[in-house]
């Protein structure tokens, strides 16, 4: 868990951040024991990168869901939030969900060319004219 700890709050960038929340969401999909690690992770000072030092994994990728990012690291970042919830451990108010997870989620749908037309197809059966 360390390890993806240091990878989330590297300033490599994209070539790191992307590999390690697609890592993160495989091993957090439906396992409640990672899951609460992942929680419990981080936040304990600096570390070798330099960026945050007393942040925690959560917050980590939090940050990650931020505008300036590329689209693809936004959603792999929901995701993962997405499947903490899913196991528990955060709760349905829980403010990174309604501020950070929805709005990203249906911003980043809307901006792809493909995401949006063929859900308003599919909840209201009829095409949509841009």
């Amino acid at each position: 868990m360390q390890a993806l700890y240091s990878l989330l709050g590297a300033r490599r960038g994209r070539a790191v951040h992307l590999p390690a929340l697609q890592c993160l969401a495989f091993l957090v999909i439906g396992n409640d024991g990672v899951a609460a690690a992942v929680a419990t992770c981080g936040g304990g000072g600096g570390d070798s990168e330099g960026s945050g030092g007393g942040d925690t994994m959560l917050q980590r990728i939090v940050a990650l869901m931020e505008r300036s990012r590329p689209i693809e690291t936004q959603l792999a970042a929901a995701r993962c939030i997405t499947y903490l919830y899913r196991c528990g451990i955060l709760e349905d108010k829980d403010d990174v969900i309604l501020y950070k997870v929805l709005p990203c989620v249906v911003s980043d749908f809307k901006t792809t060319s493909w995401g949006f037309p063929l859900l308003w197809e599919k909840f209201f059966h009829k095409k949509l004219s841009l």
